[in-house]
């Protein structure tokens, strides 16, 4: 649920860097059974006006993969493949490396 928090800010980093070589991927791993069901995710994207897209990780593979500890991380890729790592929580950005 603390994710709902950042969208508005991923959402406008969408909006403003796509143009510049920004792609935001959603990946969604559900905490709750409700929000499993994909008929949910979708709903919840429209009524977020999310226009990236967005995956379910529903066997939490995605989220395995990367070195997440805590929180919730958005990880930034551009088209020259520098990378960027923010960590957010509650819609602050606490930290960002490159």
């Amino acid at each position: 649920m603390n994710c709902i928090r950042t969208l508005p800010y991923v959402q406008a980093w969408h909006e403003r860097y796509q143009d510049k070589g920004l792609t935001v991927i959603g990946v969604h791993t559900p905490e709750f059974t409700f929000a499993q069901y994909e008929s949910n995710v979708e709903r919840g994207i429209r009524e977020f006006g999310l226009t990236y897209p967005v995956v379910v990780d529903s066997n939490r593979e995605i989220w395995k993969a990367l070195p997440i500890a805590t929180g919730r991380r958005n990880t930034c890729s551009t088209r020259t493949d520098t990378c960027a790592t923010a960590t957010l929580a509650k819609g602050i950005i606490w930290s960002v490396s490159r």
